[in-house]
This record gives C-alpha cells, sequence and structure tokens, in this order.
C-alpha cells in the first residue's frame, strides 16, 4: 500500500477551511472523507403541569422557563472512508446536547459516537452480505436509524424516544435491489451497576444482550422505489420511492433495582412497522412502535410487577418547492399519538421527566413546521411549533424551536 505520509496532517488541515463539501484524501487503497455536522438551536417554551403550575421543560421540574434557551443539538466529527474494495469504517467523535441541561457546562465533552469497520462480501446482481462490528445503533427503530441531517423536523420523530440502543456488537445485512434484511447482536444498551448483586443474591446471573431484526422493502418489487438511503425530506427532488420497515428488537435482563441485596431483572421487547413514500415535492414517512415492559425480581423477595405495555403512532407530511436559485422551501405537519402503558387509560403526567426532552409523554402531539433550504440538507434553517396535550389532566406545553443545521 503507498499510502501518503501526511494523509492526517492534510485531513485536518482540511477542518480549518470554510468548504462547502466534505475533505475526501484517498490513495490507491484508502479512502478517508472528514465530514461536520452542526445543529444549533433556540427554544422557547411554555408548558403546565398537572397540577396547573408552570413547568420548566430545560429541567423537568416544576419552574419558570426561561425567555429563550440556546444550545448545540448536534456538534459532530466524522471519520468516514474504505480500506480496498470491500472495507468500510466509521469513527466519529459527538459533543451533543451542549447546555441543553440548563446548565453552562451540560456535554461539552467530545466523546465516541460512533465506531466501527464493515466488510462487504459482494455478489452478482448488486447484492452483497454486509458484517460490521463495533459501536453503531442497531439496524431496527427507522425513526432512530435515520441519520437527524436529513429530518423533516428540528426534532426526530416521537418513536426515536424508545428502544434507540447504541452499543458495541455485531451487524449483518444482506442487501438486494429491492429489499434489506438485517440483524444486530449488542451489548446491553444501559449500564451495569456498579454494584451488581448482594451476598444473598445468585452471583452468576448474567446480564443480556439487545438483539434485533428488520427488513426494509418495496412492495412494488422495483428497484427504483427502493432506497436504502432513506431521507425524511427529499428536498423536492424529482422520483419516487415506497418502502416499508418491519422490526423486532429485545433488551433483555438488564440488571437495576436496589443496592446492595434486592436487584430486578427488566426486559423491553418491541416490534412495529414503518413507511415511507416520496414522490417528487412530496414526502411521507407513518410509524408504528409497540413494546412491553416487563420486570423481574432476581431473589424472589417480591413479587413480580405487572407487564407494561405501551405504543407509539406517528405520522409526518413535507411538500417542498423551488423557490428560485438553489433555495427549497418546505412546510411540514405532524402528529403523535403517545401511550405508554395501554392498559391504563386517563393518565395524567407532566410533559416529560428527562430533561430537555423533545417529545412529550403520553398525551397528543402536533407539530407545524417550516424548513428553507440553501443548499438541500447541508445548509437549512428550520421552524417548528409543538403542541402537546396530556393524556388527562391539564397538563400541557408549546414550545417554538428555530434550528440551523450545517451538514458537509
Amino acid at each position: 500500500m503507498k499510502l501518503v505520509k501526511t494523509l492526517s496532517a492534510i485531513a485536518l488541515g482540511g477542518l480549518c477551511l470554510p468548504m462547502a463539501h466534505a475533505v475526501s484524501i484517498s490513495d490507491d487503497v484508502v479512502k478517508l472523507g472528514v465530514g461536520v455536522r452542526l445543529q444549533t438551536r433556540a427554544q422557547v417554551a411554555d408548558s403546565d403541569a398537572t397540577n396547573g403550575d408552570e413547568f420548566n421543560v430545560q429541567n423537568a421540574a416544576l419552574g419558570k422557563n426561561d425567555p429563550v434557551d440556546f444550545s448545540i443539538r448536534r456538534a459532530r466529527l466524522m471519520f468516514t472512508g474504505s480500506y480496498g474494495a470491500n472495507w468500510k469504517f466509521n469513527a466519529t467523535l459527538a459533543a451533543d446536547g451542549v447546555d441543553r441541561s440548563g446548565t453552562a457546562s451540560a456535554s461539552r465533552t467530545a466523546v465516541l459516537r460512533y465506531g466501527w469497520v464493515e466488510r462487504a462480501f459482494k455478489m452478482d446482481g448488486d447484492m452483497a452480505h454486509l458484517v460490521k462490528f463495533g459501536l453503531d445503533k442497531p439496524f431496527f427503530n427507522a425513526a432512530d436509524v435515520m441519520s437527524s441531517s436529513r429530518m423533516l423536523f428540528a426534532t426526530k420523530a416521537a418513536t426515536d424516544s424508545f428502544l434507540n440502543p447504541r452499543g458495541v456488537g455485531l451487524s449483518y445485512k444482506f442487501a438486494h435491489p429491492v429489499f434489506i434484511i438485517g440483524a444486530d447482536l449488542q451489548n446491553s444498551p444501559t449500564a451495569r451497576p456498579a454494584t451488581s448483586f448482594g451476598a444473598t443474591d445468585s452471583a452468576s446471573i448474567d446480564e443480556g444482550y439487545w438483539y434485533s431484526v428488520r427488513a426494509e422493502f418495496t412492495p412494488l418489487f422495483n428497484a427504483e422505489w427502493f432506497d436504502a438511503k432513506r431521507s425524511e425530506s427529499y428536498v423536492a427532488k424529482e422520483g419516487h420511492h415506497l418502502v416499508v420497515g418491519l422490526k423486532y428488537g429485545v433488551n433483555e435482563d438488564v440488571i437495576g433495582g436496589a443496592t446492595p441485596v434486592l436487584r430486578t431483572l427488566t426486559t423491553q421487547t418491541g416490534y412495529g412497522v414503518d413507511v415511507l413514500f416520496h414522490w417528487n415535492m412530496l414526502s411521507l414517512y407513518a410509524d408504528y412502535l409497540a413494546f412491553t415492559t416487563e420486570v423481574e425480581d432476581v431473589d424472589g423477595s417480591a413479587a413480580d410487577p405487572a407487564d407494561v405495555d405501551g405504543e407509539i403512532i406517528t405520522a409526518q407530511v413535507g411538500y417542498a418547492f423551488p423557490i428560485g436559485g438553489d433555495y427549497v422551501l418546505e412546510p411540514a405537519l405532524r402528529y403523535a399519538l403517545i401511550d405508554l402503558n395501554t392498559d391504563i387509560d386517563n393518565v395524567a403526567t407532566n410533559y416529560t421527566a428527562t430533561a430537555d426532552a423533545e417529545h412529550g409523554l403520553s398525551g397528543d402531539e402536533i407539530e407545524i413546521g417550516l424548513n428553507l433550504y440553501l443548499d438541500g440538507h447541508n445548509n437549512k434553517f428550520t421552524l417548528a411549533y409543538q403542541m402537546w396535550n396530556a393524556e388527562e389532566g391539564d397538563a400541557e406545553a408549546s414550545i417554538i424551536r428555530l434550528q440551523h443545521q450545517l451538514n458537509f
């Protein structure tokens, strides 16, 4: 291999140049691309809690909201490339959510977001077996797997909020011109407690894994209608796609509970279907995710709680039209029905129990958005207004998000 010795220096130096496209360096064997993704946001929130008092969305607690909250949703430095004809790799550093929790020091440290190597075993007819190992999202939750750089709104769909793991493991895909089938096995996405078991517990109990399967296909079985790199918006691009996804995943035997004696094993199972449709200026996406949470007491000292079933249904549509030059304007609409416990009706809950969440808990959610694309998804502004009402009670939220994305 004749690898240019100054490869790293050139790549890092290229980051300092004001470019609109990713830096790419290659020789006869190795290709390296360097990219940046920045999503900067201003947010105005108004929310009431179940008791009628003001609810602070930023901190998930009773209290007043700031007039405006500024944050960086995504800050990523991406190194992607290939080695030879059959190997690909990705190493992405991220400092996401800067200042989102309401403190000046929040999430300013870069961490490894993705780090994987993939080997392709190519076949005739544009088919291939793909084997990947490393840190990545499993091929399961479509709303989570689709890149945030290609979102229709300033947030992902509500189905992204649940069963969205990212861990180290093994992935397999079979890619065909009209379908993809994949399976993943990963470490549990939930960190194992420092003190796993007390003296009276069985130290032989193992923590489980995440495993899942997913299939994407076009029901028309025509390659022109299939898209392996799906997008929530096609930015008025001429063409058409119809892709259906089926998914099933299990996060098995996550160790939890009080220390040092009582421990629980929690298993969460999810399944669903999603549909993406694109016809020239129209982009439509719908997603259904159902999940069950089972909790088992390790030593049998307490009765196992009842299983909890939940489901999320979401649908969104955008219509993009050119307004001159490279500029494209796209109004958008999204609706979500969120029910985190289908066995209990009329649950009163606040907007969120997690600091600065992007979607509410059980209730109805409507979002109205407007995108201005200056250079497709590479340079765009998104203005979105979200309205959430609790399944029961007076809790509600109204949130305005203005977000700019630079992605190259």
